[in-house]
């Protein structure tokens, strides 16, 4: 990803509130479900995705 996009994302992502990031949560799931099996993040998966854009 180029570092305008990283920036840019990153930046939207700090200015989400907490109901935003349930929703980006379970939108992120959804596209991570495989074979009809739902697929759900454990609080460290998103943690860890989230230090990404806050570090």
């Amino acid at each position: 990803m180029p570092q305008h996009q990283y920036e840019q994302l990153r930046s939207k992502v700090l200015e989400l509130t907490p109901a935003q990031l349930k929703d980006l949560q379970i939108e992120i799931e959804g596209k991570l479900d495989k074979n009809n099996q739902q697929v759900e993040l454990t609080e460290e998966e998103l943690d860890t995705i989230l230090r990404l854009f806050r570090d």
